[in-house]
């Protein structure tokens, strides 16, 4: 769970960073070098790339878009998945407070891709998403609850980070906004994982058992 959102989310920082450089390095008129110890060639012209620009800002656009489109397709399995499973009450409420808000969320990402043009992958849960619901599968009553919450507390906490990254990058207006509705919301639910699991740390649920 946790690692899942990271590891998607490396991935497209890292597909943007690459095309990032790369458009970058065509407006000057240097190319990425792949060789580090050779001297990188530099045009005594250098001209801009027609529509280099263009590039970046869309492929800022498409990365923001489908971070989100993961982000609150993965949230909303695993809350769903959670809700089978989860005994304590705070924990439950916050579950369904991730389906509410990431599906409001997800109309909104929706709608943005469809009037920018811009396509959306269809989600499927990452290897390490499998291997992290596996794990948790081994876990029942307060300790699942427990290790649901602290699991959705640092996915949370790296989505914030990967967002705020993605935000110094794109200048759509619309994306804009959307990522200034979005943030609160994500802090929001870094909020209510911290106070459900205070919850439990103070003796507001079932204490999990300390694993050996």
């Amino acid at each position: 769970m946790k690692q899942a959102t990271n590891t998607f989310s490396l991935a497209v920082l890292s597909l943007f960073a690459f095309g990032l450089s790369a458009a970058q390095a065509q407006s000057t008129g240097n190319m990425p070098n792949s060789n580090p110890s050779s001297t990188p060639t530099t045009s005594s012209t250098p001209s801009a790339m027609p529509g280099s620009s263009a590039i970046v800002t869309a492929l800022a656009n498409t990365t923001l878009l489908n971070f989100l489109h993961h982000m609150n397709n993965s949230e909303i399995s695993e809350a769903n998945d959670a809700l089978q499973r989860l005994t304590n009450q705070q924990a439950r409420s916050f579950a369904q407070t991730m389906i509410t808000d990431h599906q409001q969320n997800e109309q909104q990402v929706s709608q943005l891709a469809s009037q920018k043009g811009i396509s959306l992958y269809t989600y499927q849960p990452s290897t390490v998403d499998i291997a992290n619901d596996s794990q948790l599968q081994t876990l029942s009553g307060p300790n699942f609850d427990f290790a649901y919450l602290n699991l959705q507390l640092s996915e949370h906490q790296k989505a914030l980070q990967d967002l705020k990254l993605l935000q110094s990058q794109v200048t759509d207006a619309d994306l804009q906004k959307l990522i200034s509705q979005t943030i609160p919301v994500i802090q929001k639910h870094i909020d209510l994982a911290n106070s459900s699991i205070a919850g439990f740390q103070s003796g507001g649920g079932s204490s999990p058992t300390p694993t050996q």
